[in-house]
């Protein structure tokens, strides 16, 4: 026995109280909210409602439905633990008792975090990420003393764990850097689709102003315009000591003030290498690296970035030091010269369907097939590939343009897929599979002649 039964814990209890205290007010706030009709209702209503003996009331509910979850929390928390022997063995329950046994070997890494209370009790959340892809196959959250932590890591991966703080970071990022890359990474298509319907929001929400109205900005305020706020400053928070390092084989990242996040990436288990630039870091000459992998993602369904948004020098390096496997200095192959009129002709039906709408509309019809036609234009630019010996690198985006390197060796499928409209023009649309992280990750590369899907098989084979 490697270890012996292990409790999470108990924090994870005052956790879960402390979330279900949240929604208990939420809920509170919702109630008194769908009372209010009309604005001379407003004082009836908190005179009703701030009683002495209905505040009382509602206390001593909040108060009992607070012990109820601590004691459910607790009985939980008293029926789980782990244990390791061969396996990592998670037990839990007893009327419906569940074990789950995960064999030492199957497992890749295991991710590390902290939250605010976690580091209050000086403990972390750990995630198993399994060798096969995907995450593991154990739900409910772990929590437990660092020391723990650092002792599970040591005996899963058989070897001491060197901290964070004892290495020489590859990267070094101030705060200023961390807001350049939060600026760069923000997909500037999706910021103009929140920014139009908060804004047609708004508008319909003060056209015809009452309490009604008044509400609806307050509840819209805080449903929509605080997460975010409070995601583009968690974001900044995350990425502070951001550390980046190379060790057994490894590469291991860590960062975050408030929520730690720690995780390593074997290199053998790197399915794919992905540099990435949205619009805005095209035009200041920016990229980032992030890791397509089996067994190895996070919860936010991100890829596993291991640098922030950086000048093309530094990205050299990385790829040198780290990831020199990886680089693809191969000719690059243009799409099919024909593949132009086979998106513009794949465009046509949703022409078509746009003409009809726009007969009401008839001054937009040219600007809508002008938009079809720029769209097409796009997707003959934007993709072209490489071929080397053991690796084809896919290129495509407009927004955000992605690089991605892949190995032979790691593809799962490759599919020359004929169209209809491909086989006027003798042409193929080419696509690539890999195992990623939660699900296999697919690389949509074009159209290109039987001249480098020949090519391509071959290699592949």
């Amino acid at each position: 026995m490697l270890m012996n039964k292990t409790h999470m814990h108990p924090s994870i209890i005052v956790e879960s109280v402390f979330t279900w205290f949240w929604a208990s007010i939420v809920l509170v706030f919702a109630t008194i909210i769908k009372e209010i009709d009309e604005a001379n209702n407003l004082m009836a209503l908190a005179k009703d409602f701030l009683s002495f003996k209905i505040v009382l009331l509602i206390i001593i509910g909040v108060l009992l439905f607070l012990l109820i979850i601590a004691f459910i929390s607790y009985l939980i928390w008293r029926r789980t633990y782990i244990y390791i022997d061969d396996n990592f063995n998670y037990v839990s329950g007893r009327l419906f008792k569940k074990h789950i046994k995960i064999n030492l070997n199957d497992i890749a890494t295991i991710i590390v975090r902290k939250n605010l209370i976690e580091r209050l009790f000086h403990t972390s959340r750990i995630k198993l990420e399994l060798n096969a892809g995907g995450d593991d196959t154990i739900a409910r959250k772990m929590v437990f003393k660092d020391e723990v932590v650092d002792q599970i890591k040591s005996l899963v991966f058989k070897k001491e764990e060197i901290k964070p703080e004892e290495i020489e970071s590859l990267v070094h990022y101030n705060s200023a850097d961390i807001t350049k890359h939060l600026l760069l990474s923000t997909n500037i298509l999706s910021m103009i689709i929140i920014i139009l319907f908060l804004g047609f929001t708004f508008y319909f929400a003060t056209y015809d102003f009452n309490f009604k109205s008044l509400i609806v900005i307050v509840v819209f305020f805080f449903a929509a315009i605080v997460p975010i706020v409070w995601s583009i400053i968690k974001r900044y928070f995350d990425y502070h000591n951001f550390k980046l390092w190379f060790e057994d084989n490894k590469i291991k990242v860590s960062y975050g003030l408030f929520v730690n996040y720690k995780y390593e990436i074997p290199k053998n288990k790197i399915n794919a290498v992905v540099i990435s630039q949205t619009l805005q870091a095209r035009l200041c000459n920016k990229y980032i690296i992030s890791l397509i992998n089996a067994g190895v993602g996070n919860e936010e369904g991100e890829q596993a970035i291991i640098c922030l948004y950086s000048d093309k020098k530094q990205i050299d390096f990385l790829m040198k030091e780290l990831l020199p496997d990886f680089i693809n200095d191969n000719r690059v192959t243009l799409q099919a010269n024909k593949s132009l009129g086979t998106y513009l002709i794949n465009k046509v039906p949703l022409m078509f369907v746009m003409a009809i709408i726009c007969m009401w509309f008839s001054k937009w019809l040219l600007l809508v097939n002008l938009l079809f036609i720029i769209w097409a234009f796009i997707q003959y630019k934007t993709k072209n590939i490489k071929i080397g010996d053991e690796l084809i690198t896919v290129t495509n985006g407009f927004f955000v343009r992605n690089s991605s390197t892949i190995k032979y060796k790691k593809v799962t499928k490759i599919d020359f897929v004929d169209t209809i409209i491909g086989k006027l023009y003798n042409i193929k649309y080419l696509r690539i599979n890999t195992v990623g992280a939660m699900q296999t990750a697919t690389f949509n590369a074009g159209y290109y002649s039987v001249k480098n899907e020949n090519k391509i098989v071959k290699l592949y084979k």
